[in-house]
């Protein structure tokens, strides 16, 4: 489940070194809103469902991923101890699990419009 992630990543990193992107941190989280986390759904209906649970939101490596890949802290320029989730909310993004069981929900209606 990492493969696709962290491919996503470096190629977000190599767009940000070739455009001078480098020094704007709300251009690399945008980048990472667009690319690197349709990525990350990849096989999501396998990892998605334990991680699920109230309180396993952070345990997913694909999450510590997430968050180790932005270094969000550093961005914010912020404490590490804050927690995850005030971090996430701060730029904009959410734990991965909210965007599968989103894009679980879009499909679910979809079939009810059928």
């Amino acid at each position: 489940m990492l493969g696709p992630f962290i491919a996503g990543c470096h190629r977000i990193r190599q767009c940000a070194r070739e455009h001078h992107l480098i020094e704007r941190p709300n251009a690399l989280l945008w980048l990472a809103k667009c690319y690197a986390i349709p990525a990350s759904m990849y096989a999501c209906q396998i990892w998605g469902i334990q991680f699920i649970e109230q309180g396993s939101e952070f345990v997913s490596p694909l999450q510590t991923a997430h968050l180790c890949f932005h270094k969000l802290e550093g961005v914010l320029g912020v404490k590490r101890s804050l927690p995850n989730w005030a971090v996430l909310r701060e730029c904009g993004q959410e734990p991965l699990q909210f965007y599968w069981f989103r894009a679980a929900a879009k499909f679910f209606n979809s079939l009810l419009r059928e």
